[in-house]
């Protein structure tokens, strides 16, 4: 397949799951907002400070 042939599908053989990504963030604020408003991304919980 080349690169201006990809189709966004998901395989039927594959089960759809989940992914959490955790990292210290300096501007936390930001790139909260950024995954939140940019990709439309659900805030299904949040920390801060090592809570």
């Amino acid at each position: 397949m080349n690169p201006g042939e990809w189709v966004a599908v998901w395989p039927e053989h594959l089960v759809v799951g989940a992914v959490r990504f955790a990292r210290p963030a300096a501007r936390y604020d930001e790139i909260f907002a950024f995954y939140r408003d940019g990709f439309g991304l659900p805030a299904l919980a949040q920390w801060r400070d090592g809570e």
